[in-house]
C-alpha cells in the first residue's frame, strides 16, 4: 500500500505551487477587497470634512465607521481584529492615501483651470499655531461661460515680505503646471505687501505678466467701508460695544462660570426665559452676516448680563 500510495501521490495532489499561488490570489483579491472599503471610509470622512482620528484609535470615526459597514461584511470585521501592521489602518498608511486623493483632486481641478485664462486669488494669515500661512485660490470660466472659484492650498511662508509671497505663488504655479502667462488678475487685500504700487505683490507679478491686472478684494473693501461708516453712527458705535461685551465674558473663565451659574439661579426665579437663553458667541470683526447671533444672544440674556456685572463689581472679578 506503501508503494501504490507513493505512486499514486503525485497524480491526486495538485502542485504546491499551483496551490500556494490560488492561496496568494484569494488572499490579495480579499485585502484588495478591504483596502476599497478603507479607501471610501477616508473618502467619505473627507469630504465631509469630519475628523479621522479619536482620542484613540478604537474611539475615532475612521474606526467606527468600518465596525459599522463590518455588519454586513464579515470579512472587513475580521479584518479589524488582526495586527495594525496587517489591516492598512495605520496613521501612515491613512495620510498616505488621503493625500493621493487630494493630489488626484487637485489634478482634475488644475486639468480644467489649465484650459484657459484664470485669475489668482491669495492671501496670507497667521494660523492658530502662530504660522505664517498663504491660501492661494483661481478664479477661470468654463466652456458654458459659468464662473468657479477653486481652492488649490495653503503654503507655509517663513514671513509676509512681498518677496517672499510672490517667489511661493510662482513656486506654486510650476508645481501645479500652471503657466503666469495665462494669469488675466490678481485679488488681494490692500495691505501694502499685496498692493503696493512700488513692490507689491500685485507689482512684481505684473512686471512678469502685463495682462494680470490687479483687484482690490471687493468683499474686503466693503467690510472697511461699512467699519468706517459704523464709527460715524452713535447708534451702531454703541453697538460695536457688544464686541467688548462678549471678551469680558469668553475671555475669563471665572465669568463664564458665573454667567452660568446666574443662569441656572434663574430657573428657581421664574424667569426661565432667560435661563433658557443660549450662551454669548463671539463678535466676528471682518464678517457682517454672522453679527446678528452675536447682537441677538446678548439681548436674550440682558438680564443675566446685568446681575454679572453686578457679581462683578461686588467681587471684582
Amino acid at each position: 500500500m506503501a508503494i501504490d500510495y507513493a505512486v499514486n501521490f503525485p497524480t491526486n495532489c495538485g502542485n504546491v505551487i499551483d496551490m500556494t499561488n490560488e492561496q496568494n490570489k484569494k488572499l490579495r483579491q480579499t485585502n484588495c477587497c478591504c483596502l476599497l472599503k478603507i479607501i471610501e471610509n477616508l473618502q467619505s470622512l473627507c469630504r465631509q470634512g469630519q475628523a479621522i482620528q479619536g482620542n484613540t484609535d478604537t474611539e475615532s470615526n475612521f474606526y467606527q465607521l468600518m465596525k459599522l459597514w463590518g455588519r454586513d461584511d464579515p470579512v472587513l470585521l475580521e479584518l479589524l481584529k488582526k495586527r495594525s501592521s496587517d489591516k492598512y489602518t495605520s496613521h501612515d498608511i491613512q495620510n498616505e492615501i488621503i493625500e493621493i486623493m487630494a493630489h488626484e483632486v487637485q489634478q482634475d481641478l488644475i486639468k480644467d483651470i489649465g484650459t484657459g485664462f484664470f485669475s489668482i486669488i491669495a492671501d496670507e494669515y497667521t494660523d492658530i499655531g502662530n504660522k505664517e500661512q498663504l491660501t492661494l485660490c483661481f478664479q477661470w470660466v468654463d466652456g458654458q461661460l459659468d464662473g468657479h472659484e477653486d481652492f488649490l492650498g495653503f503654503y507655509n511662508i517663513p514671513n509676509i515680505a512681498s518677496e517672499t509671497i510672490v517667489q511661493a505663488i510662482k513656486d506654486s504655479l510650476i508645481r501645479l503646471q500652471l503657466s503666469l502667462s495665462q494669469c488675466r488678475g490678481q485679488c488681494y487685500d490692500g495691505a501694502s505687501n499685496m498692493l503696493g504700487k512700488k513692490s507689491g505683490v500685485a507689482k512684481q507679478i505684473q512686471e512678469c505678466e502685463a495682462k494680470a491686472l490687479p483687484t482690490h478684494c471687493h468683499g474686503y473693501s466693503l467690510s472697511l467701508g461699512v467699519k468706517d461708516a459704523t464709527n460715524n453712527c452713535h447708534l451702531l458705535s454703541n453697538t460695536m460695544n457688544t464686541n467688548e461685551i462678549v471678551k469680558l465674558v469668553k475671555y475669563s473663565p471665572k465669568r463664564e462660570n458665573l454667567l452660568g451659574e446666574l443662569k441656572e439661579n434663574l430657573q428657581y426665579e421664574d424667569e426661565e426665559e432667560d435661563a433658557a437663553a443660549a450662551g454669548l458667541t463671539k463678535f466676528s470683526m471682518t464678517r457682517w452676516t454672522v453679527r446678528a447671533i452675536c447682537l441677538e444672544r446678548v439681548i436674550d440674556n440682558y438680564n443675566v448680563i446685568l446681575k454679572l456685572w453686578d457679581e462683578c463689581l461686588k467681587t471684582k472679578l
